[in-house]
């Protein structure tokens, strides 16, 4: 019976250390983050971070790393879950929307890796591949509404990279859900895909 417990406790101080760490390096940066800094914000220890993480650089690549295979497979599952692909377009354009708003840190944090290459440049590959995959997933989904006369005609994966930039620089304007900016967003994205009125 104690070993649940004790894994629970251990997934719930890692969660710490990791919502901490993923603010403050969003924040301000990998460089001028400490491991102290890190441990102070999630309310433990310094030795206890290395319970966890060896490092400070194994702490970064498991925020950026972690996320990205599980969005993927959400991303397929409502790709794979509705068959007409306007309807799938908009329902993934607003999940992600939501998801970022939600979880901007995630997004800036994201940025900083890609904007430092040379610092990070297995993370910033592991970016890039996720971008093509993403790319790859949206391209069928494209090219079908296209050929259903409700999409512009227009080179797919062109337009999935185009999509992917805009919806990664939407998220950083840092809005607000109940905002009427969030559906403006979403309207945008759609015109991008090519949504004929």
């Amino acid at each position: 019976m104690a070993r649940p417990i004790n894994e629970e406790l251990r997934r719930e101080k890692r969660a710490l250390i990791c919502d901490a760490a993923r603010r403050l390096f969003a924040a301000n940066g990998f460089t001028l983050t400490t491991v102290s800094n890190i441990a102070k914000e999630a309310g433990i220890s310094h030795a206890s971070v290395f319970t966890y993480f060896s490092s400070k650089e194994e702490l970064i690549h498991s925020l950026v790393l972690e996320p990205l295979e599980e969005s993927l497979m959400f991303y397929e599952s409502i790709i794979s879950e509705h068959n007409e692909p306007i309807q799938t377009l908009r329902k993934l354009i607003e999940v992600q929307m939501r998801s970022v708003i939600e979880q901007g840190t995630y997004l800036r944090l994201f940025q900083q890796v890609l904007g430092q290459p040379k610092q990070f440049p297995e993370l910033t590959r592991a970016l890039t591949d996720f971008g093509e995959q993403f790319v790859n997933l949206l391209e069928p989904l494209i090219r079908k509404g296209q050929e259903s006369g409700k999409l512009s005609e227009g080179d797919a994966k062109v337009i999935g990279w185009t999509y992917f930039a805009y919806f990664n620089g939407a998220g950083l304007i840092y809005l607000d859900l109940n905002d009427g900016l969030a559906q403006f967003t979403v309207e945008g994205a759609m015109r991008i895909f090519g949504l004929r009125a």
